[in-house]
């Protein structure tokens, strides 16, 4: 529930200063007016009479005597600091306690002590999940069995972006949720709210499941699976010796390279895809090709070093560079060097993890110039893209915009050189989010403040941000974010009074003078 006070005062101690009223009151009430002189013939017929002095303690002048109290009571006022609130005010609710209605078992096991004080504090128990909907502790195992995991349908961090517009400023809420890493999408965003953020870890330690299988050069069959844990993901080779689930993959990997003038960098890259077939016993056959020259059979990767080759993102199919697409296997990639101008500058590459994995980093010297071409996939240092991805007649486009060169990059000559090219040679299947296990840290899935940060609360209250403390930052956030100030208004009004006041006063003096 929810009321709105529309009036508030920042400074109400301020208002002590209205008694000055009593200054008007006094000088009003004590003014002795001069007494008339009165001109006879003679006083002989007037009869004498005791001398009586004559008072009156009554207001003659009630216009100026309400202007001046009226213009003391708005200075009063003034002081006090009042706003216009255009926020409600939260009224009867100490804050909410928010999860996920199938976690509540899990979150209540975790951090029960916690959530049990919370209730007892009178804060309200909601579902971390569309509508928000209010769920009573002693139904947990209702909700475990039979209620959908509403909160699946929308990150937790789009359901508080959703509560931060119902519920009003800095709104105690206390979140308890899992810290799947796959839970959590997009740019994490900032709220008003006074956000308390709880993890908990569920399910198992460690998910195995059959990612790839081949059959080797000597014929063994050699089975790959992946691997999901807390810390994080990866792939190893399975040592139960039998052929796992899924069909054994029989085939050749064909991998073509035209090198053009930079038959250096053919030679690094040639290597790398041979240590790649030492090490995983895959089955790959490189071929060196001269511009134009069409190999024997389609290939699965073709890896264009010609500069003077090169295929563009409008294809022609009469166009003799555009016939390298039509070289390669339906699903297969094609690798190529951008054209452009070299431009010099030492530079970082973020290798991104559609392609290499892990974030490797290289020192890039040299790199084209130009409008970078579909998704960028590593990027400089200042974000420019380095590589980028596009598709095109069924196939993936890489756009390379430096070179497998020394003197362009120190990529070569880096151990992690190979594996930066294996992921574009075996395309490792996507671990699905259901069984993908890894964490997130909790300084990262907490909820930052508009006005502070907003650090993890867990069990053992670690770096917290109490709501006191955000009311504490002063009068000065809520004049600028949900009140407005009064003070510009009342100034006005202050001046106008001020002035009718010594208008009224100069007549009357005026007037006197006259008489």
């Amino acid at each position: 529930m929810s009321i709105y006070i529309l009036l508030q005062l920042l400074n109400p101690i301020a208002l002590v200063a209205a008694a000055a009223v009593i200054i008007p009151v006094l000088v009003h009430l004590w003014n002795v007016r001069t007494g008339k002189t009165l001109r006879v013939g003679s006083i002989a017929l007037l009869a004498t009479s005791a001398r009586r002095r004559a008072s009156s303690l009554r207001i003659t002048n009630w216009p100026l005597f309400l202007l001046r109290c009226f213009l003391l009571l708005l200075l009063a006022f003034l002081l006090a600091r009042p706003v216009w609130n255009n926020t409600p005010t939260a009224n009867k609710q100490a804050g909410w306690i928010l999860v996920p209605a199938r976690q509540l078992a899990t979150a209540h096991a975790h951090y029960g002590p916690r959530i049990d004080s919370l209730l007892a504090a009178g804060l309200e128990l909601h579902d971390l999940g569309t509508g928000f909907e209010k769920l009573q502790l002693q139904d947990t195992l209702q909700y475990s069995t039979s209620t959908p995991d509403k909160s699946t349908l929308l990150p937790p961090w789009s359901l508080l972006k959703v509560l931060d517009v119902q519920l009003p400023k800095a709104f105690p809420v206390h979140v308890f949720t899992d810290n799947r890493l796959s839970a959590y999408q997009g740019d994490r965003p900032h709220t008003q709210l006074a956000i308390h953020w709880n993890s908990f870890a569920t399910g198992d330690s460690m998910y195995r499941s059959p990612a790839l299988q081949w059959v080797t050069p000597n014929g063994k069959i050699r089975h790959i699976e992946w691997v999901s844990t807390p810390a994080g993901n990866y792939y190893r080779e399975s040592m139960t010796g039998a052929a796992l689930t899924g069909d054994i993959d029989t085939s050749i990997i064909r991998i073509g390279i035209y090198p053009g003038k930079n038959m250096a960098d053919a030679q690094y890259v040639k290597a790398a895809l041979q240590a790649i077939a030492q090490f995983t016993g895959r089955r790959i056959t490189t071929t060196l090709l001269s511009a134009g020259q069409a190999p024997a059979t389609a290939q699965n990767i073709v890896f264009n070093l010609d500069e003077q080759q090169h295929v563009g993102l409008n294809l022609s199919k009469s166009s003799t560079t555009d016939n390298l697409l039509s070289y390669i296997a339906p699903k297969g990639t094609l690798f190529q060097y951008d054209t452009g101008d070299a431009i010099a500058g030492a530079s970082w590459a973020q290798e991104g993890n559609l392609i290499t994995g892990e974030g490797l980093q290289h020192k890039v010297y040299r790199f084209t110039g130009g409008a970078a071409k579909g998704t960028p996939l590593w990027t400089l240092a200042n974000g420019q893209p380095l590589l980028t991805m596009t598709a095109a007649e069924g196939r993936r486009v890489y756009h390379f915009k430096s070179r497998f060169n020394p003197a362009w990059s120190d990529m070569v000559w880096e151990g992690d050189f190979v594996q930066t090219l294996l992921p574009l040679v075996l395309a490792a299947p996507v671990i699905p989010d259901a069984v993908d296990l890894r964490i997130i840290d909790e300084q990262q899935s907490a909820i930052g403040s508009r006005e502070t940060a907003i650090g993890p609360v867990d069990g053992r209250e670690q770096s917290a941000v109490d709501l006191a403390d955000r009311q504490e930052q002063g009068a000065d956030s809520l004049l600028k974010d949900s009140a407005k100030d009064l003070s510009f208004i009342i100034w006005i009004a202050a001046f106008i009074l001020f002035a009718a006041e010594r208008l009224l006063t100069h007549r009357q003096q005026q007037i006197k003078q006259d008489a």
